[in-house]
């Protein structure tokens, strides 16, 4: 989700030169833009983690870019800048999200913020995606394979074998006890209703007798000794 401003912290020992990029991303309105010619304070200020894109010249005299945001603890996206050409793979080795002259045109300015912006925005991604992927073993050569567990619509077990039925109610087969793979998913996301069983509960549309009915309309049974935790599942479910 992008936010609604973005702090960009330009970085030049000589700033005047990076006035017309300066000009440019001040009259972004999604932008707070903040300048820094000294790199110790410019460090200091990305380490504290409120710069979200950093422009930086390339060649500066203490040290050239590159060097600069290898020291840094914190990783905003970076935008470098240089009156020259600049080498596209020494870029990529660095993570860099763009490289634009100083010079460069409105248009090109404002591509490259919007390449650093999604920069920031694929690695907001990839953390949210790293926190719901579990790894299991595939009962076929038990090699290890991620899963996102939000894709997960129920599991069962049957001899020794866990079942995963995703959303449109494919399954895939894990050498994994149910027990087992509830201990890799949050607590609050799933809910065993039978000790074969376990659904997850965003999932859950309503009780019918002994089973619950899913979003894909997929039935799951309810075991007694899991009636009533079932119950309080779907109780609150009502009030969310």
């Amino acid at each position: 989700m992008r936010k609604e401003k973005y702090t960009v912290l330009i970085v030049d020992d000589q700033l005047e030169s990076m006035g017309h990029i300066e000009t440019t991303l001040r009259k972004l309105p999604h932008l707070e833009v903040q300048t820094e010619s000294d790199l110790m304070r410019a460090r200091s200020t990305v380490d504290q983690g409120v710069v979200d894109i950093l422009v930086l010249d390339l060649h500066m005299p203490e040290t050239d870019g590159f060097t600069f945001i290898g020291l840094l603890e914190h990783e905003p996206a970076v935008i470098m800048c240089s009156g020259h050409e600049i080498s596209g793979t020494e870029a990529f080795d660095h993570g860099v999200a763009d490289c634009i002259k100083k010079m460069a045109s409105r248009k090109r300015v404002i591509e490259a913020v919007e390449k650093a912006i999604k920069r920031l925005y694929d690695r907001e991604k990839e953390k949210e995606s790293a926190k719901t992927v579990i790894t299991l073993r595939g009962v076929q050569d038990n090699s290890p394979e991620e899963i996102n567990w939000k894709e997960i619509q129920y599991v069962s077990i049957k001899d020794g074998v866990l079942t995963v039925f995703d959303m449109e109610a494919q399954k895939s087969d894990y050498n994994c006890t149910l027990l087992g793979f509830l201990a890799k998913v949050p607590s609050q996301e799933f809910v065993q209703t039978h000790r074969c069983y376990a659904v997850r509960v965003d999932t859950i549309c309503y009780r019918e007798g002994k089973k619950v009915i899913l979003t894909k309309w997929c039935e799951v049974p309810i075991g007694d000794k899991y009636f009533d935790e079932v119950e309080r599942v779907i109780d609150r479910l009502k009030y969310e």
